[in-house]
């Protein structure tokens, strides 16, 4: 199968600037987990990685994880199409509309994958990542400011526009606990399971 353009492109990335994407996300969770501690008793630590863009991610995710909360952790990741990262461990082919299987996980750790979502189809995304968290889990998701779009429901570049507004309006409505947490190239919804 050939690999989309996205793929490709993720994949003709240097090491070098992989890892430099490694360094924005740990910046990004150090910022969420100063406003919003994670709380966990069981180890290894369980979370859901939701999209991948290149194999070179996983074992970087793992590290990347572990460092933060100093514990063993138990990473799945989620993706609709997963021929780019074969060979990996912990790959489940999924679409992130449906239910997530195999929960509950202490983290759902999203980067930059609404977008790449229909808009009518990204609260099933939200929805499904909040059930799937055990108690006192967060739901993260990454946005770039270039996503968040409350303006139009049109695809642009060939991605969704991503209504935050809307979301947060629905997570109220729902009586989902949530924050939205600035980082240096766009926010972060996060999402709590109560206690």
């Amino acid at each position: 199968m050939t690999l989309s353009p996205y793929h490709q492109q993720q994949k003709a990335l240097s090491d070098e600037e992989i890892l430099k994407r490694i360094a924005a996300k740990e910046e990004e969770l150090q910022a969420v987990l100063k406003k919003e501690p994670l709380h966990f008793k069981t180890s290894p630590i369980r979370i859901a990685v939701l999209g991948c863009g290149d194999r070179r991610y996983i074992h970087l995710h793992r590290v990347l994880f572990e460092k933060f909360l100093q514990k063993p952790v138990h990473v799945v990741t989620f993706d609709i199409v997963i021929e780019h990262l074969k060979s990996e461990d912990g790959i489940v082919q999924h679409d992130c509309v449906e239910p997530l299987p195999g929960g509950p996980f202490v983290l759902v750790y999203s980067h930059v994958l609404l977008k790449f979502i229909e808009t009518a189809k990204q609260w099933d995304v939200l929805f499904n990542s909040y059930q799937a968290l055990s108690p006192g889990g967060l739901a993260v998701h990454v946005m770039d400011r270039e996503e968040i779009d409350d303006s139009s429901s049109v695809p642009s570049n060939g991605f969704s526009p991503v209504p935050l507004s809307q979301w947060r309006k629905m997570l109220d409505a729902s009586a989902i606990p949530h924050s939205l947490i600035p980082v240096k190239y766009g926010q972060v919804l996060v999402l709590r399971q109560p206690l």
